[in-house]
């Protein structure tokens, strides 16, 4: 399954599990920026985010959206080369 939507003039792709938005990627689809849940089914978000980086020439910016429990954590996923990581719940003002 996947959702288009334009809101506030930007267009967004919200894709069902880290497969399903591998092929987004795969196919060529313009993206400025990407979140990453860490509740992703099938494919987990820190395997789908290396088998982004693999693609030729990707260098969109990527965010782990998730759970994370302290600050060790939080170093791992930015040392893994996530752009940022965007804590649960997460607050609209972020």
């Amino acid at each position: 399954m996947q959702l288009r939507y334009n809101d506030n003039n930007y267009d967004i792709v919200i894709a069902n599990g880290g497969q399903e938005g591998l092929e987004h990627v795969r196919n060529k689809e313009d993206f400025s920026l990407i979140f990453i849940d860490d509740t992703l089914e099938k494919l987990d978000s820190v395997t789908t985010f290396a088998k982004l980086k693999i693609n030729d020439g990707f260098k969109v910016p990527v965010i782990y959206v998730g759970d994370v429990n302290d600050e060790k954590e939080i170093t791992k996923l930015l040392q893994l080369g996530f752009n940022d990581v965007l804590l649960k719940p997460v607050r609209l003002k972020e």
